[in-house]
């Protein structure tokens, strides 16, 4: 048997939150990330805005931030359109930037990373890739090497089985699924020779979406009949995670470095709303016609076949490419609720990101397709939104509604930063942000949607790390996501690409760098996917997208 010899092993735990980790490594659920933490440093790790699982993992493994990689959801996005964004899943081909595992093939480090979200299609690497959420069914190739698809299980989220299976079914699969991804990675473990191995177990995110309102009795809608059979999923969720941290530390030994980390945090879904059209509408800055009675009940029609007909997606990609994009601006009319914006005489609107943080485009002369905004007006137009936005209180109580307007280029860099809306809205706690536009402003949210999506995510998850190069008990200051690729490659001894935005911890290093040690040798370049981008069929598209509403991704 080859004895296991990886410096660094990455443990990814979709959407754990600093609160229940804390909370339950203290009860005693949680031993083995207990243990790491004892050993090693904890520390809150800021994740990307939005903080969205498709956005953050692509900053994980890239260190670049959204504006340079160009991932803000699971479609792509476009600001400069007022269709927000294109009918296809993502892919790993959207991704901009090489990934810490593919700089360290590169260097000839031999190299595994499983079960990371936008990683398919799968590409070469040196050593093995396992594509990630959303991966389709197992009949399609997931892994690099084709071949080890043989012997290594699919293990993602079926989104067919997810959309349509009862509570209790679902629950035991998110345990099934944690389990096993442990149990495989640690088997590969035992069995290979890696210098980096890096997984991710994406249960934890899936429970707290689903399952909140059944752990929560402060929640809107707490179900206390339910909590009696469900109130326990989340935490038996971390428990397996834990328990499959346990299996993969017994696997590498005692002189693996190991990081675990999450994509975001978690908390109970808002129970207010916040329409930015509606209020942009009632400032006088969109202009809209209500729509007339005979297109409300084709759009309510249409509302509700796009949301039950399986065949959706394939009827709409059989039509031709002029109907098509007629469909696409009806359905973000039916959808964002912008049927009837007067677009010559609209200067701002809504640009959807995820719930907690909200775009706002100025409609700018010359960019937007019937823009009416001069560009001598463009600042002070921006000004005027953030401070109203500001001042926004809500009239059910005088809270603020909202706790930070900023202008994108405070928020991001990079090359993609002029397909991002100009400014970018945080809601403040118990606020998202709705798609209404003839509704008031601020509305509760409806008690369905929260209970179909009773947890949403928070701008934190977690950074665990110990072993032999780890100071014990270092202390950070606000570690970002982006932080994590550059210093894996620093841990592994590879210099770190001039193109990486994040930081090297240098700080939670025994041996720190003496700089943030930055070659300009690896330019950024995206990953050599070897299957063509449109890589879902119609099918897989409808699958996917009808599982992603479920969680509250997509409107």
């Amino acid at each position: 048997m080859k004895m296991f010899r990886t410096p660094l092993l990455i443990i990814g735990l979709d959407g754990a939150s600093p609160e229940w980790i804390r909370r339950w490594t203290q009860s005693g659920d949680l031993p083995n990330l207990a243990g790491l933490m004892t050993r090693g440093v904890f520390a809150p790790l800021v994740s990307t805005i939005p903080p969205i699982s498709p956005t953050a993992w692509s900053t994980f493994m890239t260190g670049l931030q959204p504006g340079s990689h160009g991932v803000l959801g699971f479609r792509n996005v476009d600001a400069r359109r007022y269709e927000y964004h294109e009918p296809d899943i993502i892919t790993s081909a959207r991704v901009a930037g090489r990934t810490f595992w593919d700089v360290a093939g590169a260097h000839g480090l031999r190299v595994a990373a499983l079960w990371v979200p936008v990683t398919y299609p799968p590409w070469k690497v040196n050593g093995l890739l396992v594509s990630g959420y959303p991966t389709p069914s197992e009949g399609r190739s997931f892994t690099y090497p084709e071949n080890r698809a043989a012997d290594i299980p699919c293990l993602t989220e079926n989104s067919a089985f997810f959309r349509s299976a009862g509570k209790e079914a679902v629950a035991a699969e998110l345990l099934r699924l944690a389990r096993e991804r442990g149990r495989v990675a640690a088997d590969l473990i035992r069995r290979s020779e890696f210098d980096l191995f890096v997984m991710v177990i994406g249960s934890i995110d899936h429970a707290q979406h689903r399952y909140w309102h059944y752990c929560d009795p402060a929640h809107p809608v707490y179900d206390v009949e339910g909590a009696r059979a469900l109130g326990d999923t989340i935490r038996n969720t971390y428990r397996a995670a834990d328990a499959a941290v346990g299996e993969m530390l017994a696997a590498a030994g005692p002189d693996a470095n190991v990081i675990v980390m999450s994509d975001h945090g978690a908390g109970p879904a808002a129970s207010r709303l916040l329409h930015l059209n509606a209020w942009l509408r009632e400032r006088g800055l969109l202009e809209a016609r209500r729509p007339a009675l005979w297109r409300r009940i084709v759009t309510a029609a249409y509302r509700w076949a796009r949301d039950r007909i399986a065949a959706k997606e394939q009827i709409y990609r059989a039509l031709p490419r002029a109907l098509r994009s007629c469909l696409t601006r009806f359905d973000a009319g039916a959808t964002f609720g912008v049927a009837g914006i007067v677009w010559p005489r609209t200067r701002a609107f809504r640009f959807p990101l995820h719930v907690c943080h909200q775009g706002i485009v100025i409609n700018l002369k010359g960019r937007q397709p019937q823009g009416c905004v001069e560009p001598a007006d463009y600042e002070p137009l921006r000004g005027q939104l953030i401070r109203e936005l500001m001042a926004l209180r809500d009239p059910l109580d005088g809270r603020a509604v909202v706790v930070s307007v900023r202008r994108r280029e405070e928020v991001y860099q990079g090359t993609q930063i002029e397909a991002l809306p100009d400014l970018i809205v945080e809601t403040a706690e118990g606020y998202a942000c709705g798609s209404q536009l003839w509704s008031a402003a601020i509305t509760p949210t409806s008690l369905r949607r929260l209970r179909s999506h009773s947890g949403n995510h928070r701008c934190e998850g977690i950074l665990i790390a110990a072993g032999p190069a780890i100071r014990r008990g270092a202390e950070l200051s606000r570690p970002s996501i982006a932080d994590l690729a550059p210093t894996a490659l620093s841990l592994l001894g590879v210099p770190v690409p001039a193109s990486m935005e994040g930081r090297i911890l240098g700080q939670i290093l025994v041996a720190p760098p003496e700089a943030d040690r930055k070659t300009m040798g690896e330019p950024a370049a995206p990953p050599p996917a070897t299957v063509a981008e449109g890589a879902f069929s119609p099918d897989e598209q409808d699958s996917i997208a009808a599982h992603l509403k479920t969680l509250g991704y997509m409107d």
